[in-house]
C-alpha cells in the first residue's frame, strides 16, 4: 500500500507529471502557445488517474512497471483528456481521432500537433507494445458517443453499453501499453473495473450531466433503489472475477482493497439519492429536474458524508441502515 501511494502521489508529482508537462509545453512553445492554468489542473487530474490505473495493473500482473511504462501511461492519460476536449468542444468524430493516432493531421491545429506528439512518444517509450489495436479503436468509438448521449432518448441497454464500454475499453487500452501479455481473466477484471469507474463517475456527475442534457444510467433512473441495485450487480460480477484472479497474483488483494474505496464512495452518493427520493418524492418516481444542485451533488467535504464513507469501509454501515 505504501508503494502504491508513493507512485500515485510522490512519484507522480515529482517525476511523472513534470515529465508530462515538459513534453506538452515543448509542443505548445513550438507553435507560439502557452498552457493555461485550466489545462495544467486538468492534465494533473488525469495524470493521477493514470498513475492509479498503473498501480492496479502492477498489482494484477505481479510485474513491476518500468519507468518508461509509467511515463507512457502518463502521456496517454493526457491524450485522453485532450481527446475529450476535441470531441466536446471541437466536434471531432472517431475517424478523425483514429487518423490523429496514425500521425495524420486533420485540421492542423496546435492540439492536433500535441496529440500526434503524445502518441508518437508513447510508442517510443513502449516499443514492444501493440498500440494500434482493437482496444484503441473501441476506446475512441465510445469516447465519441458523448454526442449520442445528448440526442434523442436512449434505452437502458444502450446507456449501459456506452457506460461500460467507455470505461472498460479505456482501461484495457492503458493495459495494452505494457509489454507483458494479458490473460482473458485479467481482461475481464480490468474491463469491469473500468466500467465501475465510469458508472461511479456518472453517479457523482448526475447534476452536471442534467445541466448539459447528457443521458446516463443515473440521469434516466426514476427509482434510486434500482440505480443502487444495478450498480451493485456490476460490483458483484467484478468481485467474482477478483476471486478467480487471486489464485494468480497475491497483489490482487491490494488492488481490490484500493479499488473498493472508490466503490464505497459511490455507495455514499447512492445512499444520498435514495434518501432524497424517499424524503422528496415518497412513492412517486424520482425527478432530477425538481432537485437542487445541493441535493444532487454528493459533497465529500461534508463530515456527515465522510462518516458514512467510514461506515461503508468498516462494514458498520449494514448495522445502521440508511444513516
Amino acid at each position: 500500500m505504501i508503494g502504491t501511494l508513493y507512485h500515485i502521489f510522490y512519484y507522480n508529482s515529482f517525476v511523472n507529471y513534470p515529465f508530462l508537462i515538459k513534453e506538452i509545453e515543448g509542443v505548445m512553445q513550438q507553435h507560439g502557445e502557452t498552457l493555461s492554468p485550466r489545462y495544467h489542473k486538468r492534465f494533473k487530474k488525469y495524470s493521477i488517474m493514470g498513475m492509479s490505473l498503473a498501480e492496479w495493473m502492477r498489482g494484477i500482473t505481479g510485474v513491476k512497471l518500468s519507468e518508461n511504462e509509467y511515463k507512457a501511461i502518463g502521456l496517454f492519460s493526457a491524450l485522453t483528456a485532450l481527446f475529450d476536449d476535441l470531441i466536446d468542444e471541437e466536434g471531432y468524430n472517431s475517424g478523425e481521432l483514429k487518423r490523429l493516432c496514425r500521425q495524420e493531421l486533420q485540421r492542423d491545429t496546435v492540439w492536433e500537433h500535441l496529440a500526434i506528439h503524445l502518441f508518437r512518444r508513447i510508442g517510443e517509450l513502449s516499443p514492444s507494445a501493440d498500440l494500434y489495436n482493437d482496444h484503441l479503436d473501441k476506446c475512441i468509438d465510445y469516447q465519441t458517443f458523448s454526442g449520442l448521449q445528448q440526442s434523442g432518448k436512449l434505452d437502458i441497454d444502450t446507456l449501459r453499453d456506452i457506460s461500460y464500454g467507455k470505461g472498460g475499453y479505456a482501461v484495457l487500452y492503458y493495459r495494452s501499453i505494457l509489454s507483458q501479455p494479458m490473460s482473458e481473466l485479467e481482461r475481464e477484471v480490468l474491463y469491469n473495473m473500468g466500467a465501475i469507474t465510469q458508472y461511479s463517475n456518472d453517479v457523482f456527475d448526475l447534476y452536471f450531466d442534467r445541466e448539459e442534457k447528457i443521458q446516463t444510467l443515473a440521469t434516466v433512473a426514476t427509482e434510486m433503489t434500482w440505480l443502487n441495485q444495478d450498480y451493485r450487480t456490476l460490483v458483484t460480477a467484478t468481485n467474482q472475477s477478483f476471486l478467480k484472479l487471486r489464485k494468480q497474483s497475491l497483489g490482487i488483494y491490494q488492488v481490490q482493497f484500493s479499488f473498493h474505496l472508490l466503490i464505497k464512495l459511490t455507495y455514499v452518493a447512492l445512499d444520498q439519492l435514495m434518501r432524497l427520493q424517499l424524503k422528496k418524492f415518497g412513492t412517486k418516481p424520482f425527478d432530477m429536474h425538481a432537485c437542487t444542485r445541493q441535493e444532487l451533488v454528493c459533497d465529500m467535504d461534508k463530515w456527515s458524508n465522510r462518516f458514512r464513507f467510514g461506515f461503508h469501509v468498516s462494514g458498520v454501515r449494514k448495522w445502521f441502515g440508511n444513516v
